[in-house]
């Protein structure tokens, strides 16, 4: 009897890490296949703004420049909806945003910065605004 439930506990844990694995798997494939050159990019910007907040929170005189961020303009997005003149219109207003910080890295224009992400992905892609609006400094 103790063989049984031995071998019935062994089975039970077998299938749980196989199902935990196989779940881990997927997630890793729709992850990889939602990897679009857009998505890469604005994880790449949430990198460069999370560093930039450091030097400004430091008062720091000098920082690292921002990535070259132009390719928002051309970079394939994970959905069709993601395109058009809105987007662009977006885009280019982000584009606006970096170049003034870049000119002049200060928390006001870090935070504007910030508020032109915010404001696309309240209409594009709201998934990541809790962990935009992170980056803001008070």
């Amino acid at each position: 009897m103790k063989e049984l439930l031995g071998l019935i506990s062994l089975l039970l844990l077998a299938l749980l890490l196989y199902t935990c694995d196989s779940e881990k798997m997927d997630k890793q494939m729709t992850a990889s296949r939602e990897d679009s050159e857009l998505a890469l990019l604005m994880r790449s910007i949430h990198e460069d703004a999370k560093a930039i907040r450091q030097v400004i929170k430091q008062k720091q005189d000098g920082h690292d420049p921002l990535s070259d961020f132009d390719f928002i303009l051309m970079a394939t997005p994970t959905k069709d909806n993601v395109q058009g003149p809105e987007f662009e219109a977006m885009a280019r207003y982000y584009l606006q945003k970096n170049a003034q910080l870049l000119e002049d890295p200060d928390q006001v224009s870090y935070n504007e910065m910030v508020e032109s992400c915010v404001a696309c992905h309240q209409s594009f892609c709201p998934g990541p605004i809790k962990t935009i609006q992170k980056l803001y400094i008070n």
